[in-house]
């Protein structure tokens, strides 16, 4: 009674397993497809273990394993024989004596002495060296994707990130084409073992372009799937060859039964024999030989995985394998530059020795400045400074860059036979204009250590901005335009340290061309505006730029996000203290498309 329960539920488990069309469910990684029958006592204790991957289905390939399995019962014995369903995976193969899977699973099984025995073939693919393939899929209204480039940066649905024909063969594709597979799709969903899933991904919107094996269109058409809303991509189908079904990819060998070395050599040859005497039936699935794999073997070398993942691994000799012509552009560009900087500065020094005298103000102030610079660093270190001394490195630049800008021109105009006093007259007090500022700059950073109050006064917001927007034009430090509008047809007074206010204008057109590209602006826009209690004047600086992130835009309201002066780390952080010391506030907005705006909101001077 036992045995006669065993066999029909083997019958019930094999004919699951050989279902196409109608299978809801394939038999589940640890399954047991057959176990031996009642052995009985005189006979031998050997079993044979028979591994079967867990395939994707529909399959047309399914009943060969069946097939297979009666087969190997009547050469074992009833009594030797056991097939369970196992994941594909090295690790998992245990005491197997034969694995029947995918040819990628066999090449990956290569490192352990795997030696292939048959492979599938059948009336749609003939020739066991060129079975199977991928075939990437998407919706006909995608008129996106047109051609294998136009997947990149898409999301990809396949059966499962070891499949072979349903995602390795694909990933091969890209990389004979030149393309980086690792990177070359933006996500990867899995969908499990039901390929049909695929395309229900793919209708559904959870992707934009499905892998799935070849001659699984053709057979869903055949089980009267409606497959007018998908189009296949890279078709590379070659007219009047043996192989009938569209592919987008080369082809491979197909399902392979392999021997593990627990297996000895005559019990392998006893197994081939078989398989391959095994009647061949018009329509269905039959045994042959695969005389080479090497194409399995490239494939996985140029996708670095299976027995040549090694390849992943680091090494100097494959580093510069890789990137030593980058390298070799960097040295050579460096060496350029290192030429270029010994040339200009060969012709700096011997133009400027007539401009010496001239000159030796420029000098004593940038000299003065580092001094203050070294100690404004040296108090901040022991708190008497604070946050000012982190910017004033950054602020100096402009009026430097400025004096460098118009020394440069004095010397192109002494170069000259006939020099205009006038133009050099001006040029030096420009010089000397700019030398006063940062004076004022290091004075300010000393009352701020000595814990003196700064001196405000009335001063026109207007005014202070276009005197900022001069000094950024003058300096030349980007070339990023700047555009000033204001709005309001009186006075904009408010009562301020002129200096602080500049500073604080400067800083926010700077953050901004730093942001913006060439061909961009920015718009600077002054006004007025009525408050709840009093009235306020506002300074608008738009740029732009990228558009951010949630967490990029958080993170202008997170001051100390990094050291850089010129970014929107400690420099956003004075000038949010300088505007609070003025009780007033900054607000960062999102522009459309993209862009921000950062707007200075200040109390207008009381009337008296």
């Amino acid at each position: 009674m036992l045995k006669i329960v065993k066999t029909t539920v083997l019958i019930i488990a094999l004919n699951v397993f050989a279902a196409t069309a109608t299978a809801e469910e394939p038999p589940k990684i640890g399954d047991v497809l057959y176990e031996p029958q009642i052995a009985n006592s005189g006979s031998s204790s050997r079993v044979y273990t028979l591994l079967v991957t867990q395939f994707a289905y529909p399959n047309s390939n399914y009943p060969i394993v069946e097939k297979t399995i009666d087969a190997l019962k009547k050469l074992f014995g009833p009594d030797h024989l056991k097939v369970n369903v196992y994941s594909g995976e090295t690790s998992d193969i245990g005491d197997a004596d034969l694995v029947l899977s995918s040819a990628g699973t066999f090449t990956r099984m290569k490192l352990i002495g795997a030696r292939d025995l048959a492979s599938v073939v059948s009336d749609k693919f003939p020739d066991p060296n060129h079975a199977e393939g991928s075939v990437f899929i998407t919706l006909k209204d995608r008129p996106d994707i047109a051609d294998i480039a136009s997947l990149k940066n898409k999301i990809v649905a396949t059966t499962g990130p070891n499949a072979f024909s349903g995602y390795h063969v694909a990933l091969g594709e890209l990389a004979n084409r030149g393309f980086n597979p690792d990177s070359f799709f933006s996500q990867q969903v899995s969908t499990g073992h039901d390929m049909r899933q695929v395309i229900n991904f793919i209708r559904d919107g959870k992707a934009d372009v499905g892998i799935v094996r070849t001659c699984f269109i053709e057979e869903l058409g055949e089980m009267g799937w409606n497959l007018s809303d998908i189009k296949v991509i890279g078709d590379k189908t070659i007219a009047g060859r043996s192989f009938h079904c569209k592919t987008s990819t080369d082809l491979y060998p197909g399902w392979t039964i392999f021997a593990t070395p627990r297996l000895n050599p005559e019990e392998a040859r006893k197994v081939v024999l078989t398989l391959l005497s095994l009647p061949e039936k018009k329509g269905e699935p039959h045994w042959s030989i695969v005389s080479d794999f090497s194409s399995t073997d490239n494939l996985y070398k140029n996708l670095k995985l299976g027995p040549y993942s090694y390849l992943r691994n680091w090494t100097w000799k494959k580093f510069w394998d890789e990137y030593g012509i980058y390298v070799s552009l960097l040295m050579l560009t460096g060496v350029g530059i290192f030429g270029h900087s010994l040339r200009e500065s060969y012709l700096v020094k011997k133009r400027t020795n007539q401009l010496r005298r001239s000159l030796q103000r420029r000098r004593e102030t940038e000299k003065k400045a580092r001094s203050a610079q070294f100690k404004l660093q040296e108090l901040q270190k022991a708190g008497a400074v604070g946050q000012i001394s982190s910017i004033i490195a950054h602020e100096l630049r402009q009026p430097l860059a400025t004096i460098m800008n118009y020394s440069h021109g004095l010397q192109r105009q002494l170069e000259e036979k006939d020099v205009d006093t006038d133009l050099v007259s001006e040029g030096i007090s420009r010089m000397q204009a700019q030398a006063e500022k940062a004076e004022q700059i290091v004075s300010k950073v000393r009352a701020y250590a000595k814990g003196e109050m700064p001196g405000r006064k009335t001063i026109n917001l207007a005014q202070t901005s276009t005197e900022a927007i001069k000094t950024i034009k003058d300096s030349k430090l980007s070339h990023i335009p700047v555009n000033l509008t204001v709005l309001s047809k009186e006075p904009i007074l408010i009562n301020a340290d002129p200096l602080e206010i500049e500073l604080c204008i400067v800083n926010l057109i700077k953050n901004a061309q730093e942001a913006s590209h060439q061909g961009q602006s920015v718009e600077v826009c002054v006004n007025t505006e009525e408050g709840s209690y009093e009235n306020y004047a506002s300074l608008e600086v738009s740029d732009e730029g990228k558009a951010l992130t949630e967490e990029e835009f958080e993170k202008l309201n997170e001051p100390l996000q990094s050291k850089k002066i010129e970014g929107l780390g400690l420099g956003l952080a004075i000038i949010r203290q300088i505007i609070s010391n003025h009780k007033g506030k900054l607000i960062f907005s999102r522009r459309s498309p993209n862009g921000i705006t950062a707007k200075m909101i200040l109390p207008l001077e009381k009337a008296k």
